[in-house]
């Protein structure tokens, strides 16, 4: 569904950042709160489960109470960073779709202020729009809510040195905006903070109030809000796995009669009720599918979705289409790569390190959670235009050739300039077999000195990381495809040679 755009002015989105950056600094200084803490706060701990642990305490002026939410995630701070970072529409439903489920239903980028920048990954501010449903087991109760959020992004070091992602958002109120009937307008605050951990994990901390508005009874919200994160949480870990499954090209399946007894490309099982994998394309059984609800990126006026794509009728509340989309096991588990990192050694050279190997050492320049406090915004500020916000989305994904038009399109005028704070000067790595693609894309990478590769913030504007990536991961992914069809094709050979061999 395409939305109207909304186009802050410089003094609200001015007010806007101080806000959030407020609430960031204050979100990241109670990650470290311990039990007896949080408890002198007036936190009652609501669920503990497989080290997911849950406080609420009562409001004030609210009925609906106060979460802090902590726990562990067996995954990297630079894949949850490329799981979490939504600069389009389309990446932002995806995220809500893996994080809801089936509770999502629409979302959109609304305005655009900051984009990522070389030193910052993960540096976003703008407003955005989400719908979904409450956090209960029956939807027909209750009628589905809506918001209209500032949300800042970016990130930073702790009290202790440690690398945190931040990611804050607050309920405004935008008149260019007004609510869709039967459609509840809810209000909250809310921060998730990502802190990298020394062995490698990562610790998540979810701060925040959320007023769902309506005739909901707090009685109800208050209970259901532990179970309700703990079951989004869980997604944490594989986010940046699915993202990757989700974005990758579509392929040509194989061709099979419906209903027909087919040998499952995954495991040696024959069955007649089996489905293709998006990605590979071969036919996969029951037992090893896995089913990811996607939403679609383009709804066309004439085809299997076409009552979704018309925008006269809001009553109707029907929300952005979702598809099951149905992958093997081989491919999911083929999606689990390390995402490296290249560090500067004492020798001023770049060397690349894992993302779980620890021992990385930032740079003096990088902030930490003190310089939250007044941080300076850019005078001019670029909002996302509305054909942006189409049906014609991108994605600024690795995965996607098309990543560097997007991502220049989404960068603000003065993305190349440090507004107060600086993020790590770290980035997603690059393959070093590259080296010759990058003198095919800059021939004036002619020097010995500019064979090297250079610092990003210093890097030509010819020099697409996206692209480097891209390249990366669709090697490993043919590299993978290629040995599980060897060792297919090995063990039906030798499943012939043993029916010959026992005929004989």
């Amino acid at each position: 569904m395409e939305y109207p755009s909304i186009e802050l002015s410089a003094a609200e989105l001015a007010k806007h950042f101080r806000r959030t950056s407020a609430f960031a600094k204050e979100a990241m200084a109670k990650t470290l709160s311990s039990h007896k803490s949080l408890e002198g706060d007036g936190y009652k701990m609501t669920m503990d489960k497989h080290g997911y642990r849950c406080y609420q305490r009562a409001k004030p002026t609210s009925p609906f109470e106060e979460f802090f939410i902590q726990g562990t995630c067996d995954t990297t701070l630079d894949e949850l960073a490329y799981g979490l970072y939504t600069p389009t529409t389309h990446a932002h439903r995806v995220v809500l779709s893996l994080l809801y489920k089936y509770d999502f239903l629409d979302g959109a980028i609304l305005q655009t202020d900051m984009a990522k920048t070389d030193d910052d990954p993960f540096r976003w501010f703008g407003v955005k729009y989400a719908r979904v449903h409450l956090p209960l087991p029956v939807h027909t109760v209750f009628q589905p809510r809506d918001t209209v959020y500032v949300e800042q992004s970016g990130t930073r070091l702790d009290s202790n040195g440690n690398r945190t992602l931040f990611q804050v958002r607050h309920t405004i109120e935008a008149k260019a905006f007004p609510p869709f009937p039967h459609v509840v307008r809810f209000q909250y605050q809310l921060g998730f903070l990502f802190t990298e951990l020394p062995n490698g994990s990562v610790q998540f901390t979810i701060v925040g109030h959320l007023d769902p508005m309506g005739n909901m009874p707090a009685w109800i919200y208050n209970k259901r809000v532990s179970q309700k994160y703990y079951e989004n949480v869980t997604i944490f870990s594989e986010l940046a796995q699915m993202r990757r499954l989700m974005e990758s090209p579509r392929v040509r399946s194989v061709r099979a009669k419906d209903r027909s007894t087919q040998k499952c490309a995954t495991c040696p099982s024959f069955s007649n009720r089996w489905c293709f994998c998006r990605t590979c394309g071969q036919i996969t059984c029951t037992k090893c599918v896995v089913v990811i609800p996607q939403p679609l990126q383009n709804v066309r006026p004439m085809g299997r979705f076409s009552h979704l794509a018309s925008v006269a009728d809001h009553n109707k509340h029907i929300g952005h289409p979702i598809v099951k989309a149905t992958y093997c096991k081989t491919c999911f588990t083929s999606t689990r790569l390390r995402t490296p990192r290249l560090s500067l050694n004492g020798g001023g050279t770049l060397s690349s390190t894992s993302s779980r190997d620890g021992g990385y050492a930032f740079s003096p320049s990088t902030p930490t959670a003190d310089e939250l406090d007044e941080p300076s915004r850019p005078s001019s500020c670029t909002h996302a235009s509305f054909a942006d916000r189409s049906l014609d989305f991108e994605c600024d994904s690795p995965l996607s050739d098309i990543s560097s038009a997007s991502s220049t399109k989404f960068r603000s005028k003065g993305a190349g300039k440090h507004y107060g704070w600086e993020g790590p000067s770290e980035y997603y790595g690059r393959a070093k077999s590259d080296a010759t693609l990058l003198h095919s894309l800059n021939p004036s990478f002619g020097s010995v000195e500019r064979e090297r590769y250079l610092h990003t913030a210093s890097s030509e504007p010819s020099f697409d990381t996206a692209l480097f990536a891209s390249l990366q991961y669709q090697r490993h992914l043919v590299e993978e495809m290629q040995l599980s069809l060897a060792a297919h094709h090995k063990t039906l050979s030798d499943r012939g040679q043993r029916s010959v061999g026992g005929l004989v």
